[in-house]
């Protein structure tokens, strides 16, 4: 006896539906890609790409963007895509920049040519885009992205200096207060009505709170917290007197733990202290002491352009009182972003003791 299974035939991948969704956008492309591919071997060229791209890929994760398209030695990525993140435009711009610190520090090995450097150029665009799929003869392809703020996100690296991030307006009005950034003017563009402006970002801004960072009207009065302001005022004057504490405001997002801190320093406005002010974030969440670290880095005056020389050689300045191992706190107050996970536990350990060590040092009475 025969038994014939019989198959309905597999009808056509249907690509989703188009949906509009808010996005940012990030392209990247290496300057100057073609005088570098005539000067080195193929096999050499096509190597340091892989590698680029390995390097891109593992930074844009990091911050929950994903490549999305490569074109050659140019790369488009998505961040809130395929899930929608309010940050993303922050989250964005710090991949942006991880990446340009990476290619101005790496030297990619070759064959011949020995050692090569790349530069690239990195834009940022946010805005509302169609997120559709493309249907060729062999079915669907991929998603892509539709819109005006993509098509400017690609004009933009053309003012993108080498190793350097640019963003749009939309990008900026959303990060202004997060990141340091130059107004590059407003230029036309084929194909869009207005001028947009252009800025290059210089570096990641001193913000002491997600609370400032994120505020954009006058504080109103408040209200309903006379209790826990006198309660904060009472330990206050205990601490001036000699008797010191620890303070725990605890709650749920968004109850007002961060505007009844702000209330209580601006009632100590008038009086002569020294605030000292961490801020955990979720970037930083694989990375132990990453508050101290970004604090110390702004009051050295780090700059996203120093060599790793003069980064060290202002941490020597700012912290030799402290610790004779500003050599060794090079490695973490240089990197991208602040790094004290991973290694020996005796080196982990000892770089506990040392950032520890400068941190009491800096708490002491002048």
């Amino acid at each position: 006896m025969a038994i014939v299974e019989h198959q309905r035939p597999r009808a056509p991948a249907q690509p989703p539906a188009a949906e509009r969704r808010q996005l940012t956008v990030v392209f990247i492309d290496i300057a100057d890609s073609t005088l570098l591919s005539e000067r080195l071997d193929p096999d050499d060229f096509f190597a340091i790409l892989s590698e680029y791209r390995d390097i891109c890929d593992r930074l844009l994760k990091r911050f929950e963007g994903h490549i999305a398209r490569t074109v050659g030695d140019g790369l488009m990525a998505y961040f809130g895509l395929p899930q929608a993140h309010a940050d993303a435009p922050e989250l964005a711009v710090h991949a942006a920049l991880s990446i340009a610190e990476a290619m101005r520090e790496h030297e990619f090995s070759t064959a011949e040519a020995g050692p090569v450097k790349l530069n690239v150029r990195i834009a940022v665009n946010t805005g509302v885009m169609v997120v559709g799929g493309l249907t060729g003869e062999e079915g669907f392809e991929r998603r892509d992205v539709f819109g005006t703020p993509a098509h400017i996100a690609a004009k933009l690296q053309a003012f993108a200096p080498a190793n350097g991030v640019v963003i749009g307006p939309a990008t900026h009005e959303r990060v202004r207060k997060a990141f340091r950034c130059s107004h590059l003017g407003n230029h036309e563009f084929k194909g869009v009505k207005d001028p947009v402006a252009v800025w290059q970002v210089d570096g990641v801004a001193h913000n002491e709170s997600r609370f400032e960072k994120t505020r954009t009207a006058p504080l109103t009065p408040m209200i309903g917290r006379a209790a826990e302001c006198a309660r904060l005022a009472d330990l206050w004057h205990k601490a001036v007197a000699g008797s010191g504490s620890v303070v725990v405001v605890s709650g749920e997002p968004g109850i007002g733990k961060s505007r009844l801190i702000q209330e209580l320093r601006a009632s100590l406005s008038g009086q002569e202290k020294e605030t000292l002010y961490f801020q955990c974030s979720e970037l930083h969440i694989n990375a132990p002491l990453a508050p101290m670290i970004e604090r110390d880095r702004h009051q050295a005056g780090l700059h996203l352009n120093d060599s790793a020389e003069e980064r060290v050689a202002k941490l020597r300045d700012l912290l030799a009182a402290a610790t004779p191992d500003t050599q060794g706190l090079g490695r973490y107050y240089c990197a991208p972003r602040p790094c004290v996970s991973g290694g020996a536990a005796a080196r982990r350990s000892r770089s506990f003791a040392t950032l520890s060590s400068a941190l009491s040092f800096r708490c002491r009475p002048a």
